[in-house]
């Protein structure tokens, strides 16, 4: 295997050299290779276990909650406990958006991940020998801390370090990885005690921590540093020592972006609202989050045992593994599929097919208020609310909620990175925690069909929206992505 020469000079300028020496020679002749894909599977699935966590925290509470409840380890939980235990970790994760924002730009994509493991951790075994509803309650808010920055970070490092043609799978990978902690949950709260549970699920980012210590960083975060030699190298562990063709053109790509970024390194509010190339991007990751949290997808992974209660699933703790189950096959399409046929056009179905289920659903319960819920009609029809809710989770499975984090990673302005991760992770958090508090205020007041008919009428826009404003990223660097936006820009200060 030939050796990678890194030289920096004075001016900062990088020198890369890739030999191959013939066995007794000292004559050197270049020769081109294939970058090795391994490594940046590794990286992928070091990230992955933190997506694996994150399902765990943030659906825990589906079996979780029921547990406590029918142990009677904390009394008598009132609807406003359960509430609040359901709903403590989007609070963490409000709170993460501003401390991701900071790790992002000081700790970097890996350290970031790595030393957040361990509070993530402990905060689920102070869950497990708590006996104290408060307790609990600032546990849960720090495993959302935890879930939150995971949930914006793991997906960068991925961005950052794999190459583009098959980046969407791996980046995709995150979201399975969050069906499979989903699951996970699912199946240990069925079958044994809460405490269990949560046990269970304070070993997740033990393990990540482990596979973590031996990723590198982020190339594109050390040439932010002046690490030209640790970007270098880590480009080198990511594409393999042979691939020294491809990582001499690769380093000079990320050295040019982070040349582009210190230019506008510091941009005031005024900056940022005047230059087009970042604002664009920025209100396109808001409204992605604004879109997949419209879904409603938390809800009914969080609601799981009343939502098959109504559609007439009477072992709801089955029905809730079911859901899982379908859930992770459905994330199977757009991990072999987005770099194939795109995401954009998957995000589309996947929003066409949400708008009919919900309808379906919608149009059930309004045929039930008409005829009445024991008559011969509505039997006949009563694998409706099922099928809706099952055609209902693989449409989401299989674009708006894996694509929308994977778009916006990819378009996020290089310019102000950390600030875009920011604004959008707060935003989705806030409409995140206003979507589950507001869903049964909405039941009551417009009904079941009133309500899902207004949920479809939201994803619908989505689509009109995504489809005029969200570009295809698939198969195009992080550079030629942010150069679409500076292109668009250019074309709109030429017409005027």
């Amino acid at each position: 295997m030939g050796d990678c020469k890194v030289e920096c000079d004075s001016s900062n300028s990088l020198s890369f050299e890739q030999e191959k020496k013939p066995r007794g020679s000292n004559t050197s002749f270049s020769t081109k290779f294939v970058a090795k894909r391994f490594p940046q599977y590794f990286v992928a699935l070091a990230a992955n276990i933190n997506g694996f966590a994150l399902g765990a925290g943030w659906f825990w509470s589906s079996t979780g909650v029921p547990g406590m409840a029918k142990s009677g380890d904390l009394g008598d939980l009132t609807k406003s406990d359960r509430s609040w235990i359901t709903s403590a970790p989007m609070l963490g994760a409000l709170l993460a958006c501003p401390i991701t924002a900071i790790c992002l730009n000081h700790l970097g994509r890996r350290n970031s991940l790595l030393w957040f493991s361990i509070p993530g951790s402990l905060s689920w075994f102070i869950i497990a020998f708590s006996n104290s509803i408060p307790v609990i309650l600032v546990a849960r808010v720090a495993v959302g801390i935890f879930c939150g920055l995971s949930g914006i970070i793991g997906p960068l490092l991925i961005a950052e370090s794999v190459e583009a043609p098959f980046r969407g799978l791996l980046m995709c990978m995150f979201e399975f990885a969050i069906c499979i902690g989903t699951l996970y949950v699912y199946i240990i709260g069925s079958f044994m005690d809460w405490h269990i549970q949560a046990i269970a699920a304070a070993i997740v980012p033990v393990v990540g921590f482990g596979v973590l210590i031996f990723v590198p960083e982020s190339p594109y975060y050390l040439m932010e540093k002046d690490d030209y030699k640790g970007a270098v190298k880590s480009l080198c562990w990511l594409r393999g020592a042979d691939a020294g063709h491809l990582i001499s053109e690769e380093i000079e790509e990320v050295s040019q972006t982070v040349k582009n970024r210190r230019c506008d390194a510091h941009l005031s509010w005024r900056e940022v609202l005047r230059d087009q190339a970042v604002m664009k991007p920025i209100l396109l990751s808001i409204a992605l989050m604004t879109f997949f949290q419209g879904t409603y997808i938390n809800v009914v992974l969080n609601a799981t045992v009343e939502i098959f209660q109504s559609a007439g699933s009477y072992d709801e703790y089955f029905s809730t593994i079911l859901i899982g189950v379908i859930q992770i096959i459905a994330t199977l399409v757009p991990m072999t599929l987005s770099d194939r046929i795109g995401r954009r056009i998957l995000i589309l179905v996947s929003l066409v097919m949400i708008v009919f289920s919900l309808i379906g659903l919608g149009l059930y319960f309004r045929l039930k208020n008409i005829y009445g819920e024991s008559s011969q009609f509505m039997e006949s029809i009563s694998w409706v609310p099922l099928a809706a809710l099952v055609g209902y989770i693989i449409a989401c499975s299989i674009g708006i909620v894996p694509l929308s984090w994977v778009i916006t990673a990819e378009i996020a302005p290089p310019k102000a990175k950390g600030l875009a991760s920011g604004m959008a992770g707060i935003w989705g958090r806030v409409v995140g925690f206003a979507v589950i508090f507001t869903f049964w205020d909405l039941i009551q007041l417009l009904g079941n069909d009133g309500t899902y008919w207004l949920i479809a009428s939201f994803n619908f826009a989505a689509g009109v929206v995504i489809y005029f404003f969200v570009p295809e990223t698939r198969g195009k660097t992080l550079e030629q992505i942010q150069a679409h936006f500076e292109k668009s820009n250019t074309e709109k200060a030429t017409k005027m």
